[in-house]
């Protein structure tokens, strides 16, 4: 395991009813992602950073905020990070990129009609790829394991 083990760092001071969903670290910082209850029987994304001494939010901007729960990040290796996204609704989940504080959702899933849930992703450093594993759901009780990839096919 880690050398020295776990231990309990001082904590960001988070929303209440806050569910975290995803580290990462980018850029000498370690980005913590979570969503928040927002009124609108939804849930807000909300992200927290840690330069080494104290936290911090970062705008979220332009993230879709009215329906969707963060279920992980992956570092890009270029300052930014991807953003793994789902709804309790049984919807295909959302993958975003993110910039310099600019949020861009990724193309459409190539899974067809299939309803589709990314569990874990990771990028690919210094390029534009994602590579996610979930689950496609087939039928009325099945599913399918699923790898996928957004963007182009690291060689």
């Amino acid at each position: 395991g880690p050398k020295g083990g776990w231990q309990q760092i001082v904590q960001p001071v988070l929303p209440k009813g806050a569910l975290l969903g995803g580290v990462t670290m980018e850029s000498g910082r370690v980005l913590v992602a979570g969503s928040e209850p927002n009124g609108r029987k939804g849930r807000s994304p909300f992200l927290v950073t840690w330069n080494g001494t104290a936290w911090s939010a970062l705008s979220i901007a332009g993230a879709s905020p009215t329906k969707w729960q963060i279920a992980g990040l992956a570092a890009d290796g270029r300052g930014g990070f991807w953003v793994l996204g789902f709804r309790n609704s049984g919807n295909p989940g959302k993958l975003w990129h993110v910039v310099a504080g600019q949020w861009t959702a990724a193309a459409a899933t190539p899974f067809g009609k299939h309803a589709w849930l990314l569990e874990e992703i990771t990028a690919v450093p210094h390029t534009d790829s994602v590579w996610g594993a979930g689950a496609l759901k087939v039928g009325k009780n099945g599913a399918l394991g699923l790898i996928g990839l957004a963007g182009p096919t690291p060689r």
